[in-house]
């Protein structure tokens, strides 16, 4: 019995040893931040994360803009000259999720979600249904091998901007400036 167990432990601990860091990145343009913040931000989250692997997803009216090499992303990010129509939600969470799932990014992986938008109702809605629909959140907050990087655009001193940024952090969101 104790035999099983441990290897079973071994198991474990070898997996995790071997899991991949992971950095996903979801940014909404639909409310005309600076790109060029953008660009900066997004290369910072890639550079300081250090990941193995990292996803840019743009949401774009249905069509998104997905980026994967770190030398594309500001190349795609300044062929972009027309402000996108405020994603659909649910679209961009069914896409959202067929990749992470195509590409088998939940499984023993260390991941680091990063959404790039304006803190409105609409970001608070996405980001909770994302993190519902693939189990990354429960009653107590953030599975362990999971975190979240929210970095806003827009006004701040709107009533809408501060209760979601109030909602963010007391989920355990991390808030960057």
């Amino acid at each position: 019995m104790n035999k099983i167990f441990f290897i079973l432990l071994f198991i474990s601990i070898h997996v995790n040893m071997f899991a991949d860091n992971i950095a996903i990145i979801y940014i909404d343009l639909s409310d005309r931040p600076n790109l060029e913040r953008v660009i900066e931000i997004t290369e910072q989250i890639v550079s300081t994360t250090a990941p193995d692997k990292f996803l840019v997803f743009i949401s774009f009216g249905g069509k998104p803009i997905l980026i994967d090499d770190i030398n594309k992303i500001d190349i795609e990010l300044s062929k972009i000259n027309v402000t996108p129509s405020s994603p659909d939600i649910n679209k961009d969470i069914d896409a959202l999720n067929a990749l992470i799932t195509k590409k088998g990014y939940l499984k023993n992986n260390q991941v680091t979600f990063s959404f790039l938008l304006t803190a409105n109702d609409r970001a608070n809605i996405f980001i909770n249904r994302f993190l519902l629909t693939n189990r990354l959140i429960s009653r107590e907050g953030l599975i362990n091998n999971v975190n979240v990087g929210i970095y806003p655009f827009g006004d701040k001193n709107t009533e809408e901007y501060k209760s979601n940024c109030k909602i963010f952090k007391e989920k355990k969101y991390d808030i960057k400036n």
